[in-house]
């Protein structure tokens, strides 16, 4: 597989609504892909999640090479983003990592796995 995957996670229960669109993997892959697309504060955000029937060996930009259950790549308009950032900022942590935490925990409680077994790329 040539394509890595990124964890950059839009925040779920955030979204007002949501659409999950299956796409079609080769079968030799043996995963299941799907992407969520959604908006908050009138800007586009969506995710593709990739799983996987048992641990697998993926490149996370953030970690390096994980034992992973899912993979995933957030991505958001850049308004979002500099929003989060503002919005969610504490004194002690970055908008944008705030968010990017609150993403992995309700994406892995979706998927019913520990945010941990999840790609953080």
């Amino acid at each position: 597989m040539k394509q890595y995957y990124r964890w950059m996670l839009g925040a779920l229960l955030l979204f007002p609504s949501l659409v999950f669109a299956d796409i079609q993997l080769p079968q030799d892959l043996h995963a299941k892909a799907s992407v969520t697309r959604g908006s908050r504060d009138g800007v586009w955000e969506k995710t593709l999640i990739v799983q996987f029937p048992e641990r697998r060996r993926v490149l996370s930009t953030t970690d390096g090479f994980v034992d992973s259950l899912a993979a995933i790549n957030h991505a958001a308009h850049p308004e979002l983003w500099m929003k989060v950032h503002e919005d969610m900022q504490t004194r002690h942590e970055i908008g944008g990592n705030v968010y990017v935490r609150k993403i992995q925990k309700k994406i892995a409680d979706s998927l019913g796995v520990k945010s941990e077994d999840e790609d953080r790329c």
